[in-house]
């Protein structure tokens, strides 16, 4: 995001014809959560993306179903993730801690969610800049809530939550026993479900392959 940038309108060519976007935040996160609903299947899931974002339906009816997946991805590519971004994780990468270096998450956990932290991101907005999202669904552009977003103070609740997930736990000994026990009840009280279901799924994959490679041996045996 630049302070030259202009938010709206956001307008897209896709194949020689303009295409007005809608692109505020409440849009955008419904896209997010879309795409993590099993309810709906991969096709069904682009067709509505591409409904959501286009402006006016009907430039969508001469689209065939390539056609519908190449402009979402433009969307996302252009519009929504964007390049800034995407520099930002390579950093993150590139300065990763090597072996022996104390991490606060594993890189695959996510530290926060948009459904699942509805409440605290409300209230954080409402705490740091008194502003109402509810008010703001259909205004408040996905690029200001975004940057509004990076900068959410550390006294806001949401921030307090995220340091409680990241925190990293120490050894036990018999001097912080206490200490331990008691960052390990905050996460657990604030840890993702997703992540939780991430961690069953994958126990459930490990002792799937273990109990195949168990009765392939006993197999091999006989």
């Amino acid at each position: 995001m630049k302070l030259t940038d202009r938010f709206e309108p956001d307008v897209i060519i896709f194949k020689g014809k303009k295409i007005n976007l809608t692109l505020s935040f409440d849009i955008v996160l419904r896209a997010f959560e879309l795409l993590e609903d099993d309810d709906f299947t991969k096709p069904e899931k682009w067709v509505l993306l591409a409904r959501m974002f286009a402006e006016n339906e009907e430039d969508l009816n001469e689209m065939d179903f390539d056609d519908i997946t190449l402009f979402v991805d433009a969307v996302f590519n252009n519009f929504i993730n964007e390049s800034e971004d995407k520099e930002e994780d390579d950093k993150e990468e590139e300065q990763a801690p090597t072996d022996g270096e104390a991490t606060e998450a594993p890189a695959d956990e996510a530290i926060f969610d948009f459904v699942e932290d509805a409440e605290y991101i409300y209230s954080a907005f409402l705490f740091d800049y008194n502003i109402d999202l509810l008010e703001q669904q259909g205004k408040m552009h996905w690029r200001k809530f975004k940057a509004l977003f990076k900068g959410l103070s550390s006294k806001s609740r949401f921030k307090e939550i995220i340091e409680i997930r990241t925190a990293e736990v120490p050894k036990a000994t018999k001097d912080n026993k206490d200490e331990v026990a008691k960052i390990k009840k905050l996460k657990d009280a604030f840890a993702l479900k997703k992540n939780q279901k991430s961690a069953e799924a994958a126990v459930a994959a490990l002792d799937a392959k273990l109990d195949a490679f168990s009765k392939r041996i006993k197999s091999e045996g006989r």
